[in-house]
């Protein structure tokens, strides 16, 4: 069987899309890019880092990366990262006890859970 192939090049492909969607190809799939790394952000059960998720998203150079991050959604992707995870707890007599204090106070004080 022969193989199909399209007669289109790719400036045509190109031309096109800027065409419809007012941005470059090259533009767009930064921007899903970028999204996808948003949404493993906002994870709280993703254990992964800022610098883990960029890389798995192809982006290597990370001050590239936090500017255009901080240029599409309005804040460092570490911002973003520490407002959806909640920081590590331990228990202490059936109380969650807040990772800061574990390091601060000798006896740590207590908040309760809601």
């Amino acid at each position: 069987m022969q193989s199909i192939r399209s007669s289109v090049d790719n400036a045509r492909v190109t031309a096109g899309f800027c065409s419809i969607l007012g941005i470059s190809l090259m533009h767009f799939i930064r921007l899903n890019r970028l999204n996808h790394i948003r949404r493993r952000l906002c994870d709280p059960n993703s254990t992964s880092t800022v610098s883990q998720i960029a890389n798995d998203w192809g982006f290597y150079h990370l001050g590239k990366f936090a500017q255009d991050y901080r240029h599409l959604f309005g804040e460092r992707p570490s911002m973003t990262l520490s407002r959806y995870r909640a920081p590590p707890c331990w228990k202490r007599d059936g109380v969650q006890v807040h990772w800061a204090l574990q390091r601060s106070f000798r006896k740590p004080m207590i908040f309760h859970s809601l």
